[in-house]
């Protein structure tokens, strides 16, 4: 690249500033070009390419000329023989002071790479406090390396990518510099993933194409109606869904890229707050709303700056439409954020800028707590997370937990045992209750013993998941523990009664158990005890396995009456009835009545032999296959037939087979001997080719009963 005609190039992007400034931006470039004179990137071009397009970036977010200069000069003192005292005799303090804050500790030997990031950290935060300038060209830096990281190794392209993702574009959201934010985020995820970029954004390609013109036809309809009532539309452009976010939505909420309705959205800027207000009554005049996404963040703004009213349409087709009103002023703090105060002196900008380097402080202030660099990089990142707070031991360990975290949240992420047996806590050396919640930075000290146990009224002040799941845990361990106890010493109590005799065996109360489709006798004490479950039931079963001799893997056999039935699965793989050779399995989903020439027998390693109990009273599903020669009322007399012999058709499907139609009806039966009462009923009608019972699922042996 001819490194002149660039700097030409991107002289039109810097005609909002001065003459006087042009020129020293110029004087700047070519004071970098000569001091990277022999050095190249990667890709093989001059080094100078590099912090002229950090300076492009930060001329386009129109900064003063002091950080432009600043961006050309980021690399001198780290890469070049250049020194900082040059620069300041060059360009004064505050271009060198910007350059200081974004130049690496290169020269310094660190253990590992974790020790290096975390004094890049330290150094960085503790120069932004001074001027927020440093990280508008180190955001800058990062963005122009990530366009270019296809050149890099494999495995440094992902490290690079993994912290940018990590720490500066969660950064460049936190200042508001959205648009930076987004193209990070993308550039990320693009090095990061590549196989999912390219796939979602071919499904982006092409939703793109077809709701394209149903968003132009909605914009045509507002700027109509704003007009109408004098309202002014400044702009009105089509917001498009990055990949990364669409990604984050998709892991997030378990959804198909379908499922997602905000892919595409109307951004419209008015002239002031109140036409705002007027603007919404008009949009949600056109199309039903869904008010329960609706957010005023005009009303209420985002800590770092961000007002707009956002609001989600059934548009045309009942296609699902996210529109964003908002002032120009709140645009352009939207867009850049703190970086929004160097191109007008809003008020709004001023504030945020305080407010952000405030925030700046604290990180700096909680370095001096964190002695272990590897915490100290997990705060940093976590900390431009705003739904997070992080909390210290007494020890300098660092714990992060959800906004509105209490103390006793703050014990159980220690350790759930210290949660359990919790009792008594400090913060900052100040006696407090387990309810408080904590802010960032703040130090926790908890007290335990061993006798103390959680109590229900804990769940009523506890905010984090695993805090509220390991009580509630807790309780209901405790609970089924006492419970068990009551209902072996209920079912005990009840056996010695009916003059049972000897030792009472777990074996047993396990048969017992699978005979009534309990999981297990923990389980079965537990229902005896809340009364869930007869005794006299349980002891029934008692006896008869006992009596059976009934355990484990030795095959009994099982009296099948009403009662019995009523608990059983009735297979559907071989549908038996009343009267078939049958066998009892134990299921996944619990006991299963099979025939025995089920292939689904073959497979239990254990089962008992079914005793139909005669005086039985029951329908049981069957299927039966038809073939006939035509359907219509031929169909219907057949249905007719089976009805009038006390039999229920509960479904009737058809195929066509060699010009002959094929029946297979689902009817109910009491009885194996019913069921051949009507197949052969069916066979004596003279348009019925044959009938038989139907055989499911391929699943019988050759030895059909």
């Amino acid at each position: 690249m001819d490194s002149l005609h660039a700097f030409s190039e991107i002289q039109h992007t810097l005609g909002y500033l001065a003459p006087e400034y042009v020129a020293q931006v110029e004087k700047a470039f070519y004071f970098a070009k000569k001091a990277h004179f022999s050095q190249s990137r990667l890709s093989g071009g001059p080094y100078i390419s590099h912090p002229l397009q950090v300076a492009e970036v930060l001329a386009l977010l129109k900064l003063d000329h002091h950080t432009i200069i600043a961006g050309l000069l980021h690399d001198v003192v780290e890469d070049t023989a250049v020194t900082l005292e040059e620069v300041v005799e060059e360009f004064g303090e505050d271009v060198a002071t910007i350059v200081d804050g974004v130049t690496k500790i290169s020269k310094v030997k660190y253990q590992d790479l974790v020790a290096y990031q975390a004094e890049n950290y330290r150094k960085m935060f503790m120069a932004m406090t001074k001027d927020v300038r440093v990280i508008f060209v180190k955001l800058a830096d990062r963005l122009h390396n990530m366009r270019t990281c296809q050149v890099m190794a494999l495995a440094s392209k992902r490290r690079i990518a993994k912290e940018t993702m990590d720490v500066y574009a969660p950064l460049a959201k936190r200042l508001g510099m959205h648009n930076m934010s987004q193209e990070l985020y993308e550039l990320s995820f693009a090095a990061c993933y590549p196989i999912r970029y390219l796939i979602l954004l071919d499904h982006m390609y092409r939703a793109n194409s077809v709701q394209a013109d149903v968003l132009a036809h909605l914009t045509n309809q507002i700027k109509t109606q704003a007009k109408a009532q004098g309202i002014k539309v400044v702009d009105v452009s089509f917001r498009e869904k990055k990949l990364f976010g669409i990604y984050q939505k998709m892991r997030l909420k378990q959804a198909r890229f379908s499922d997602l309705m905000d892919v595409y959205a109307l951004r419209i800027c008015v002239e002031s707050v109140t036409e705002c207000y007027q603007l919404l009554g008009i949009v949600h005049s056109l199309y039903q709303p869904k008010f329960r996404l609706f957010k005023d963040y005009i009303a209420s703004p985002k800590s770092n700056g961000y007002r707009s009213i956002h609001t989600v349409l059934f548009g045309p087709y009942d296609m699902p439409i996210e529109i964003q009103i908002r002032t120009t002023e709140m645009h352009l703090v939207a867009t850049k954020g703190v970086a929004a105060h160097w191109v007008y002196k809003l008020g709004t900008s001023i504030s945020n800028q305080q407010k952000q380097q405030d925030w700046f402080k604290r990180l700096v202030k909680a370095q001096q707590v964190c002695s272990d660099n590897k915490d100290y990089l997990s705060l940093v990142k976590h900390q431009l997370f705003e739904d997070q707070v992080y909390v210290l031991t007494p020890k300098g360990k660092v714990f992060e937990l959800k906004k509105g975290a209490t103390v006793l949240d703050f014990a159980y992420q220690v350790h759930t045992d210290i949660g359990h047996s919790c009792i008594a806590a400090e913060v900052d050396r100040v006696q407090a209750p387990l309810h408080q919640a904590l802010m960032n930075g703040q130090t926790v000290r908890v007290y335990t013993d061993s006798q103390c146990t959680p109590c229900s009224e804990w769940l009523g002040f506890v905010t984090t998941a695993k805090a509220r799941s390991s009580i509630k845990q807790f309780l209901k361990d405790n609970k089924m523990l006492t419970e068990r106890k009551i209902g072996q010493q209920i079912l005990s109590a009840a056996l010695k009664i009916r003059g049972f005799e000897g030792p009472l065996s777990q074996k047993v109360f396990h048969h017992v158990a699978e005979v009534l489709q309990v999981p297990s006798s923990r389980d079965l004490f537990e229902k005896l005890a809340l009364g869930s479950m007869k005794v006299d039931g349980a002891m029934d079963q008692y006896f008869a396995v006992v009596q059976r001799g009934y355990a484990g893997n030795e095959c009994g056999s099982m009296l099948l009456n009403a009662e019995a039935c009523a608990g059983m699965i009735m297979a559907k793989c071989c549908y038996p009835v009343h009267g078939d050779k049958s066998c009892v399995v134990k299921g996944s989903k619990g006991m299963e009545v099979h025939r025995s020439v089920c292939r689904g027998v073959d497979r239990a390693p254990d089962s008992a032999v079914v005793r139909w109990d005669e005086s039985l009273n029951m329908f049981f599903e069957s299927y039966i296959r038809v073939e006939m020669a035509d359907g219509g009322k031929s169909l219907a007399y057949v249905i007719a037939m089976i009805v009038d012999m006390r039999s229920s058709v509960l479904l009737v499907r058809s195929v066509e087979s060699s010009g002959v139609m094929v029946y297979h009806i689902k009817v109910t039966v009491e009885s194996l001997s019913h069921l051949m009462l009507i197949i052969q009923s069916l066979n004596q009608i003279k348009m019925v080719h044959t009938a038989n019972r139907e055989i499911r699922c391929g699943l019988l042996s050759s030895a059909q009963g």
